[in-house]
């Protein structure tokens, strides 16, 4: 039997998410939870399989939404995403039975990449895992990268790479529209 229709007596629910995610964005499955992103905010569903309610769901944060909807990487248990208030930002998932929270990510060229940003061409931005060498890659489109005289929209064309295990960063100048980590 295939019931489609939320009723208490099955798994299917509806999710009303309120109070402060904003425009909904994207989605990502975790190990422990599946986050939800707006505009300005992110929730958590965590599952419990209650027949009528098969999810919790946590507003974890606001003011913390993705600029745009691929914006973000998971590795290890570790989540993280440029928000669209001009930081970064990580969220380590649950600890302890109390929910973990998004944490601002100190980022030395977070100034560099926010204040070049071609924010017209901003839901292009994306995040490449590179678990090879233990780093994320925000991948943005740069207002120094345009082509003003062709009248083309700016492309990602500028990398802030983080290395998630020292917190290092580097910035990088790589075209990409796309990404898929290596094996």
């Amino acid at each position: 039997n295939r019931a489609w229709v939320p009723d208490v007596s099955s798994l299917a629910s509806e999710y009303p998410v309120r109070g402060g995610g904003g425009r909904l964005m994207a989605g990502l499955a975790t190990a422990e939870q599946n986050l939800v992103w707006g505009d300005d905010g992110v929730f958590s569903f965590q599952y419990k399989g209650a027949f009528g309610a098969a999810y919790d769901v946590f507003l974890l944060g606001t003011k913390c939404g993705l600029i745009s909807r691929h914006a973000m990487g998971e590795q290890n248990g570790f989540v993280a995403w440029m928000g669209n208030s001009r930081q970064f930002f990580i969220f380590r998932g649950i600890g302890n039975n109390a929910l973990g929270k998004p944490e601002i990510i100190n980022c030395p060229i977070q100034e560099d990449v926010f204040r070049n940003i071609d924010y017209v061409q901003s839901l292009k931005c994306h995040v490449g895992v590179n678990p090879e060498f233990t780093e994320m890659w925000f991948f943005v489109p740069d207002l120094r990268d345009v082509d003003a005289e062709a009248h083309e929209p700016g492309e990602c064309s500028r990398v802030a790479a983080v290395d998630w295990t020292t917190g290092g960063w580097t910035p990088h100048m790589l075209d990409r529209t796309s990404w898929q980590a290596s094996g």
